[in-house]
Parts: structure tokens; sequence; C-alpha cells
């Protein structure tokens, strides 16, 4: 992959030209090139399998669209308690440092629902797994009544527990799975990238406090991301 330096390098080296880095990228621009960053793609990703998810999907979910049932997408994410640095300005020659305290391997577990509209969540001090999910689900179908809940397929979502509950639920509860190693296809992906640059730009020293902007965070617009078009109802 080419970087901005790289190019530079490779300009100077083989036609002894040097150029600034806005030069650079000046030229690059007039060629017809932009700066982008790669997405990542699980290399056992089927892309053939992605396609037809996205196809067939709302044929798959309109029936239970039109007798009620919310469309939710789920996901889980760990936030460490440990900075999340991001670029910024400070005068030349200062070294700016962020300041922390926690011990070893704190973090905040925390499990999600996202639809058009709602954005459901729920921290827990366990693990991920049947147990949690479970209490998760049952929350949720609580609040919103039936549901429909797209998701990968975790261990924990796919359990002999978890399929025990489905089916003990399926007035109402309808599962639909994402393909294998396709994390890009679900839109909650979105909210945890969202949070984690926001976190960057707040000031927060321990797992209490990072839980309290945390919870800011998702409460806010930003946990409020577009549902992508193919999974529209």
């Amino acid at each position: 992959m080419w970087t901005t330096k790289l190019v530079q390098d490779y300009i100077e080296q083989v036609y002894n030209v040097p150029y600034s880095l806005r030069q650079v990228r000046n030229i690059l621009h007039c060629m017809g090139f932009t700066c982008v960053k790669p997405r990542p793609r699980h290399r056992k990703a089927s892309k053939k399998a992605q396609e037809e998810f996205k196809i067939s999907f709302k044929d798959n979910i309109e029936e239970y669209v039109k007798n009620g049932f919310k469309v939710f997408f789920l996901d889980e994410a760990t936030f460490p308690v440990k900075p999340y640095i991001t670029y910024g300005w400070f005068q030349k020659g200062i070294k700016p440092v962020v300041k922390y305290l926690h011990r070893k391997k704190e973090k905040h577990r925390v499990l999600a629902a996202l639809s058009k509209d709602h954005f459901f969540y729920q921290f827990t001090e366990e693990n991920f797994n049947s147990d949690v999910f479970e209490k998760f689900l049952s929350s949720l179908i609580e609040k919103f009544g039936k549901v429909v809940i797209v998701m990968d397929q975790a261990r924990y979502h796919t359990s002999y527990q978890m399929q025990t509950f489905y089916e003990q639920h399926e007035k109402h509860l309808h599962v639909v799975y994402f393909p294998s190693y396709s994390p890009e296809l679900n839109p909650t992906e979105q909210v945890w990238r969202k949070v984690k640059r926001w976190l960057a730009l707040i000031l927060w020293t321990n797992k209490e406090e990072l839980k309290d902007q945390l919870i800011c965070a998702f409460e806010s617009d930003l946990a409020m991301v577009p549902i992508y078009e193919y999974l529209l109802p």
C-alpha cells in the first residue's frame, strides 16, 4: 500500500526530483488518485454469500415486519480502560500526555441492539456467554414486544441453550444471521467506531468515568447511525 511518504521517496530515488509531501498529494490528485483507508475483510468471508444476503434479506423479514415485528441489529463490544488516542492541535515543542488510572485488564462489556430509531444497550461484568445473551434478549423482548434480531454467528448466539430460547419465544422473536466473517454488514459496528473516536476527545481517567462517558455516548445521536439501504424493510 502506497503512502504519500513512500511515493515521495520513490519519485526522488527513481527520478532524482525532490517534492514536498503537499506537492506529491497534489500530483496524485491530478492523476485521479484519492487517499482512502482500506476496509478490513476477513480472508474467509464469502463475497457471494454477502451479496445473496443483501438481495434476500428484505424478502425474508417482510412478513414479520407486516405483523408488527421491529428489526434490530445486534452486536457486542468491549471497551478497555485505556486511552483512546487521536490527533489534535498542540503548540510546537510540546509532547502531550493523556493520563489515566486503571488496574490490569479493566474493561466494560456492552451488548447492543440497533434499529432505525432505537439504540438499546446493557452493560455486563461477565464475559459474553449464552446466559448473558439470553438475559439481554429477554429485556429486549420485554421492552419492544415482537422483534427480528439480526446478528453474527458467535457461539453464544448459536448455542443449544439459545436455540431452545428462540423456539420458546418464536411468537415474539425471529432470528436472522449475517453471513460468516461479515462484520462490515452490521451497522452496529459503526456505533462502536464512532464512540471510540469520541472517547479520544473526552476527558476521563478511570473505569467509572469511562462508563459515564459511554452512557452519554449511547444516549446521544452518536449511537443513531444510518441503517444500510439493503437492511431497511
